[in-house]
């Protein structure tokens, strides 16, 4: 399983990362939206399986981000995951607006942000059955 981190708090990503590093194969990280925004946008998008964004973000905000990758063919195949220390309704709101696919407040306890990463990760790279391309998967029905 291939995620992307979206994250610009130094030691928030570290955290986060370690704990990533055991249960997935490919964590990379990049630092604002608008990095987040060309990773995403391109042809390397597809590469991905899950991407948690943060919504407090230098340049460009995770809600943004939302905006920009979700109007592309790319960016709505990929899960986009809110991942942030904001429980603002009006956050939340926002983010389901634009297309997010989960939202969760990140918990302040280290057992606890382990334990909602593993059940993330098992969600979206176990459970979640995502589409298939029907140019390369047998026909629907047939």
């Amino acid at each position: 399983m291939r995620v992307l981190l979206v994250e610009d708090n130094d030691e928030h990503a570290e955290l986060i990362k370690f704990t990533l590093t055991s249960l997935v194969s490919n964590v990379e990280r990049v630092v604002n939206g608008e990095e987040a925004v060309a990773r995403l946008t391109g042809d390397t998008a597809a590469s991905l399986d899950l991407v948690l964004l943060d919504i407090n973000m230098p340049r460009m905000s995770g809600i943004e981000v939302l905006q920009h990758v979700k109007k592309t063919e790319a960016g709505r195949r990929v899960p986009i995951v809110m991942l942030t220390t904001s429980g603002s309704p009006t956050d939340r709101f926002l983010a389901y607006h634009h297309h997010a696919n989960g939202y969760v407040v990140k918990p302040m306890d280290f057992a606890e942000l382990e334990e909602m990463l593993t059940d993330l990760v098992n969600y979206w790279g176990k459970w979640n059955k995502r589409p298939e391309d029907p140019a390369v998967s047998p026909a629907v029905g047939g």
